[in-house]
Formats: structure tokens, sequence, C-alpha cells
């Protein structure tokens, strides 16, 4: 194996950790605000609105299927 396959391949594993890493993280804080959500008995529906968002957004959010922007 050649230097820059060696490289290539070492990024790409890089890339894979990354992005599982990525989606590690957004599935266990959308477990976080689905459980403190429901510790409050509030619905995905009033908690959407509290929020001013969609309530299919806070499901997404609580699936981690959404990347959550701190700033906006």
């Amino acid at each position: 194996m050649e230097l820059g396959e060696k490289s290539k391949e070492y990024h790409e594993e890089i890339a894979d950790i990354v992005n599982k890493s990525k989606i590690d993280i957004l599935f266990l804080f959308g477990q976080a605000i689905r459980g403190l959500r429901q510790e409050k008995n509030i619905s995905q529906e009033a908690f959407a609105d509290l929020c001013g968002l969609h309530r299919t957004y806070i499901s997404d959010v609580e699936l981690g299927k959404r990347n959550v922007s701190l700033e906006n």
C-alpha cells in the first residue's frame, strides 16, 4: 500500500469516527431533552410552543435527527 493510500484510508477512518461521535452526541442530547420534558409532564406540542418551534422539530431533536444550534 502506498503512502497516499494509507493517508486516504486514515482520513476516511477519522471521518467515520467523527460522524459516529456526532450521531451519538445528537442522540444523547435528544434523549436528555426528552427526559427533562417528560419529567415536567410536558407534551412535545406544548414544549414546541414554549420554545417557538414546530412539534416535528422537537421530535427530530429528541430522536437525534436534527443538529441543534446554540447560536443563530
